[in-house]
């Protein structure tokens, strides 16, 4: 399991262990996010200057999606040795991915029944959520559109663990990992409490 950063409350418990490879790549997963953001939004400001109108979204999005594509391939000894999948056998593992795709039954047996609709309803879902978020760093820059991103997960474990999906296994949530969610919304409160402050204590016009 994942390793616990936070310290037990009990009197007198030991504090677990922290393995430093753990924190190095959580920091490094959400850096590379990061970085995107900061690029993507200096390009926008620079565009904007250089051409006298903001930049269309789809030009960006089409970009970042070349790159991801091109770092997926790139990528394919890592990630398949990750997933335990021999490079040799690569093909095959694709042949059944794309019989799963079609909804047929691989030899492997997995359960496909949901397929196609349910891979490109989140490709949908997926598309309109880079759209959304690059229609936010236009507007409001990388730190606000963090800030947004971070609130997102909170309120997807709300999502699925309130209305659970009737395709998905019961969410099961450990006491760190809502903890975790709890200090996300902290966060965004003290970060908007002097807008909420003066929104909430502005004078109602006669």
């Amino acid at each position: 399991g994942s390793p616990s950063i936070a310290a037990s409350t009990l009197p007198g418990a030991a504090i677990p262990s922290v393995e430093l490879k753990y924190v190095a790549l959580v920091v490094a997963c959400f850096s590379l996010p990061a970085l995107a953001s900061i690029m993507k939004d200096k390009i926008f400001r620079e565009e904007k200057e250089r051409l006298g109108k903001p930049l269309d979204i789809f030009v960006v999005n089409s970009f970042g999606s070349a790159f991801q594509a091109l770092f997926v391939v790139l990528l394919l000894p890592v990630t398949t040795s990750l997933a335990r999948v021999p490079l040799d056998q690569l093909p095959d593992y694709l042949t059944r991915g794309s019989q799963c795709l079609q909804g047929l039954t691989p030899a492997c047996g997995t359960d496909c029944s949901l397929s196609p609709l349910l891979p490109f309803a989140y490709i949908v879902m997926n598309l309109l959520f880079n759209v959304s978020m690059l229609l936010l760093l236009r507007s409001i820059g990388a730190v606000g559109t963090t800030m947004v991103s971070s609130l997102l997960v909170p309120l997807t474990i709300a999502a699925f663990t309130l209305v659970p999906a009737s395709f998905l296994p019961p969410p099961t949530l450990s006491s760190n990992f809502l903890l975790g969610a709890f200090i996300l919304v902290c966060g965004q409160l003290t970060f908007n409490m002097p807008k909420l402050k003066a929104a909430f204590g502005r004078p109602k016009p006669a």
